[in-house]
């Protein structure tokens, strides 16, 4: 009996490895295309097919009057975003059941074929991660239901099915390798506060963001895009990009410094955060200067305050 657990854990194990190899080469396609397209748009937007700008673009940055392409048949309203974050809690939660009860019905649908490792004997420290990834969702989801005041602006269903892989395999991926950290709780403290204060100026940031659209009552007034002013704003066109990146940053650091293992499948979704947010502050800082000329402040950067 003992010998038919140790096999079904091997095999468990080499599902594991596979899937997760072959959703990390996924990954560094997706990292790899948007980097180039975005370069590209940056640096000769003329010589960037529509129908590719298109499926880059969202939001603001779209030219007004663009040419159609069938992408466009393909598009939601930007504010389905929240869509994203109720699936990554909704994944959280079952593949967390599954893990922790693997002899269950739940963990018999789903930790098997994915590769789950029963965590039900795992250190508390251990799902410090998972904790923090969970609270970035639940913050992101209250924030655009609650606070952010969208434009008419849309996105494509690349973006779409995009937020839906990214933040289920972030989970998976913690999850996976969860029984192998091994977290003080110094480490779980100090990148707890750490996440809070960058959560703290992401959730600024939208706050300042829809106030430009709200009268001093809080009442929608228009959905115009105008230039923030204040906190972060005034260093950075758009700090929520990359206090994003800096967040996900936090949550690698304390996965890689706490034997799990080089982090495996977050490593290479951290370089996709990376790369496609940067890909995003670049784009808007770019709208921004072309959208406001003059009234644009000379000092504001894209990446790094006084820098890029």
């Amino acid at each position: 009996r003992k010998h038919s657990r140790c096999s079904v854990a091997m095999a468990t194990s080499d599902s594991a490895s596979s899937l997760e190899a072959w959703l990390s080469l996924i990954v560094d396609a997706f990292t790899v295309v948007i980097g180039l397209m975005a370069s590209l748009e940056l640096l000769s937007p003329t010589r960037l097919p529509q129908l590719l700008r298109d499926a880059l673009q969202f939001g603001k940055v779209r030219p007004a009057g663009r040419a159609w392409t069938a992408v466009q048949l393909l598009e939601l309203p930007k504010q389905h975003f929240w869509h994203f974050y109720l699936a990554g809690l909704a994944c959280c939660a079952c593949l967390l059941w599954a893990a922790s009860w693997p002899a269950g019905w739940l963990g018999g649908c789903l930790a098997a074929p994915l590769g789950l490792p029963d965590v039900s004997a795992a250190p508390w420290l251990s799902f410090t991660p998972l904790v923090l990834q969970a609270c970035q969702m639940l913050r992101r989801l209250l924030e655009c239901r609650l606070v952010s005041v969208y434009s008419s602006g849309s996105i494509n269903l690349l973006h779409y099915g995009l937020g839906y892989g990214f933040y289920c395999c972030v989970v998976w991926s913690l999850l996976l390798r969860l029984p192998e950290y091994r977290i003080s709780l110094a480490q779980a403290i100090a990148h707890s506060a750490v996440h809070a204060l960058l959560a703290w100026g992401q959730f600024k940031a939208a706050q300042t963001l829809a106030a430009l659209r709200k009268d001093g009552k809080g009442a929608v007034i228009h959905r115009k895009h105008l230039l923030p002013q204040g906190h972060l704003f005034r260093y950075l066109s758009s700090p929520h990009y990359n206090l994003e990146m800096l967040i996900y940053l936090n949550l690698f650091c304390l996965v890689s410094g706490s034997g799990g293992g080089g982090g495996g499948l977050l490593f290479h979704l951290l370089l996709f955060v990376l790369v496609n947010q940067s890909a995003s502050a670049l784009l808007s800082h770019a709208w921004y200067r072309r959208q406001f000329g003059s009234s644009f402040p000379a000092d504001r950067r894209a990446l790094i305050p006084f820098v890029l």
